[in-house]
Parts: C-alpha cells; structure tokens; sequence
C-alpha cells in the first residue's frame, strides 16, 4: 500500500514555486510574456517585487472607469507575480487589500485591489451591540491569534475552490502572521479571530485580518452552518476589541449589508487613503514621542528598529532596552560604548566610528543624535520599503554609513515633506541632525512632515 501523502494546499499547484526566485526584470519579461496570452491583463498595471507602491497606487486610481461593472473593477486591480511577505505587507500598509485569483486555469498570480469606495467604520465608540447578540454572546468564547490555519482552512471551506486565499497568498500571511512578536513585516500585523463553541469547544466563526498602525482590515471570514449567530458575535466582540484598543478605523473592504449594520459606511478612495495616512503619520508622532520620552530620561536607547515599537493598547510603545544606557552626570550630553552594538541596518556614523578618545582601546561617542539617525531610517523605511543602506553588502554598508560623500537616494513619488525630515535626520555630522522636540526645529514639534501648516 503506497504511504500517504496529504493534499496540496489550496492552489499550490498554480504558482510555479521558481517565481519566487524571479529578479525584478524577470518578473516584468515574464509579464509581458503572459499579457500576450491574456490581453485582458494589459488593462492592469503590472507591480514587480521591487516597485514603488506609492507610485502604483496612484497609477491605479488615475485610471478612469467609462462605465459598466467591469471597467470599475480595472479600475480598482493591478497584478503581480511575487507572493513575498514583505511585498504583500507594503501593499496592505499603502492601502491595497492582497488577494490572489486566476489568470489561467492552471495559473494565479497577486492581484492587489484598491476599491473605488471602500466601507469602513470610522467611528468604532458607536458600534452598539444589540441585547440579542450580547444574550447568544453567552454560548461562546472569542479569542485572537489561537488557530490561524484552522481559521485559514475553514474560510477555503466555506468559500469553495475558487477561494482567493489561495496557497502562495496565505503562506505569505502565515508569514506576516509569524512575526507579529518582532513587530510584524513592514509595519503590518496579521491576525485571526476565533469563535468557539463553550460546550462543544469547536471552531464555529472566524476571521483573517491585519493591523497597521491605528487601522485595522479584515480579509475574509466564516461561519459554521446551523450555528446561532456565531458569525455576528464574531463581528461584535472583534468591534469591541478594536474599539477598546482605540484603533481609528476598521476597515471592511466592499461594503455589504450586514457591514452596514454594524454601523459601517463607504468611503471614497480619496477619502479612506487621507484617513489611513493620518493615521500611519500618529504612528510616526507616536515613535517620535515614545525616543523623547526616554531621551527626556537621559537614556539613548542605542537600537531602535521597528521590531522595537510594538503597539499596546491603541499605543506605540518602545521595547528592548537590551543595549540602552544612561547618560553619565558628568556629561550630559553622550554616552560611550567599547565596541560596536546594534542592528547595522540602524546604526548611526558615531556607532561605528572611534571617537579616539580610548587612550588606545576604540571607544565611540554616542548623543541623541545618534537614535535621531536611527529614526531617520526607519521614517525611510516607512516610505520606500526597505533601510537606506539595505543593498549593500556589509563592508560597503559600513562605508557608506560613515561616508559623507556617498549620497543617499530617496525613491521617486515620496512626499517632499518626508524626504526633508529623513534627510535632516541622515546628516553624518551629529551637531547637523534636528532634536526631536525644541529649537524650533524640533522632528515631532516644528516639522513640516507632521505639521503642514508650517510650509
């Protein structure tokens, strides 16, 4: 009798796993090579690994629609070949929802959306749970981040083959899924929501979503047929939880009558994209304020990246005090270190650079300034997708940081504003870089990436 072998998961024959391995400019050939067997994708903007997603999401919603349901959606889709979970989560942080589909029947491939109205609840404090599923609430028990695959399983279930959670995309949420202890991937945290029943202890609803800064999106869910309500006490207790967590917004994706009765409403594009960057800018106000607070202590923390800054409760908090030090009463100012600390990717000039004052042994000199640098990379981060220095191999990484004459290069499509405030962070001279609160320069309280009436 022939051993046993479990069944793909759902749509893994349709991804040739060697896409994964495909450079920027083959995943763009092999797109053109596709579109000539599919005209119809020629209508949607291709995205590769390594584009810029600000750029995409303004060629999509420049696209005008003529008319007719199935121009609104071109309007709406861009496609992809890479199911990276980094890629993925840039997408969803700019306000894409990924989602995969079939170009052929033997073939899927990414298909971000940005919906022409998007239905969100904006104001979670007036989300009223009714006495009805308070009462039916009783025969259940709701949990977070308990059962992720079986979660993931019960929505292809429920929704049948051509469920859009097919395996590359839900492998790259697995993934996201996986780090949300380090902080995520690129700022966004996945999640699923469970809810059993108290007697039986089965898994009878659902949900998959991800949170990024003050916003939270749900991706797809279910129900078990015959259980009382159960998908709606899903909906209600994950309300509650959002709304005591202080979240802006719950983002709902097409709207739908019973997200309507939650309280829910669309939103234009337009809309929903200001509300969403307010609120990742909180989040950077948030980071900015979680360093002057230990700054404001006299502490450089020494290693700060985005794994460090977890929320808590609505609230940015800062971790990881590993390396952190106080500064000594008999300078004010610095603190000092015998050997290089810290995530290169992060590290300032000075964290690298001998002071020279060791007598002998190498010491380096660092201020605040040097966890204002740190911010700098993560504020790039934030906007382009990866660290300024994230291409280069150690030995040239480490040559650049410190050097000045290598110039550091801002991808095209980011704000003004933001390129300002990252490049006054990245100066290599301590003394040049701006304190986060005071002087009139301050990052987070003179600005004008976080205060636009100060053009």
């Amino acid at each position: 009798m022939p051993p046993h072998r479990p069944a793909p998961e759902h749509g893994a024959e349709m991804w040739p796993r060697q896409f994964s391995t495909l450079s920027s400019q083959q995943q763009v050939q092999t797109a053109l090579s596709i579109c000539r067997q599919s005209p119809s994708l020629q209508a949607r903007p291709f995205a590769h690994e390594q584009c810029n997603v600000e750029q995409l999401l303004e060629r999509v919603m420049k696209k005008p629609a003529d008319g007719g349901d199935e121009e609104e959606e071109e309007t709406e889709f861009c496609w992809a070949l890479s199911f990276s979970a980094p890629f993925v989560a840039r997408l969803a942080y700019a306000g894409f929802l990924p989602m995969a589909g079939q170009i052929f029947a033997d073939l899927i491939c990414l298909f971000p959306k940005f919906h022409r109205k998007r239905c969100v609840v904006d104001d979670l404090s007036k989300i009223s749970v009714p006495k009805s599923a308070r009462k039916k609430a009783k025969r259940f028990l709701f949990s977070v981040d308990s059962a992720f695959d079986a979660v993931v399983a019960k929505i292809r279930k429920q929704h049948g083959s051509h469920c859009w959670f097919y395996a590359p995309l839900t492998d790259a949420y697995r993934e996201i899924h996986s780090a949300n202890a380090s902080g995520g991937v690129e700022r966004v945290r996945m999640h699923s929501c469970e809810v059993h029943d108290r007697e039986t202890g089965a898994l009878v609803a659902g949900e998959v979503g991800y949170a990024s800064g003050g916003v939270y999106t749900s991706l797809s869910g279910f129900h078990e047929p015959g259980t009382d309500s159960a998908g709606t006490v899903q909906l209600y207790c994950l309300g509650a939880i959002l709304s005591k967590l202080n979240f802006r917004m719950w983002d709902l994706g097409m709207g739908m009558e019973y997200k309507f009765g939650l309280g829910a409403r669309e939103m234009s594009r337009e809309g929903f994209l200001s509300v969403l960057r307010e609120a990742r800018g909180n989040e950077s106000c948030q980071m900015l304020g979680a360093v002057h607070s230990i700054h404001e202590a006299k502490i450089i923390h020494g290693d700060l990246k985005p794994a460090n800054f977890l929320f808590v409760k609505g609230a940015l908090k800062l971790i990881d005090f590993g390396i952190a030090k106080s500064i000594e009463s008999d300078d004010t100012t610095n603190i000092y270190r015998e050997s290089q600390v810290g995530t290169l990717n992060y590290m300032s000039p000075e964290a690298i650079l001998d002071s020279g004052s060791g007598q002998g042994a190498p010491k380096m000199r660092l201020g605040r300034a040097s966890d204002v640098w740190s911010l700098g990379c993560i504020l790039y981060q934030m906007v382009s997708g990866s660290t300024p220095f994230a291409k280069l191999h150690m030995v040239q990484k480490l040559q650049a940081i410190v050097n000045p004459d290598h110039k550091i290069e801002y991808p095209e499509g980011i704000d003004d504003a933001a390129v300002d405030a990252i490049a006054l962070c990245l100066l290599r001279k301590p003394q040049d870089r701006p304190p986060i609160v005071g002087g009139g320069e301050g990052l987070l309280s003179d600005h004008w990436f976080l205060h636009a009436d100060k053009t």
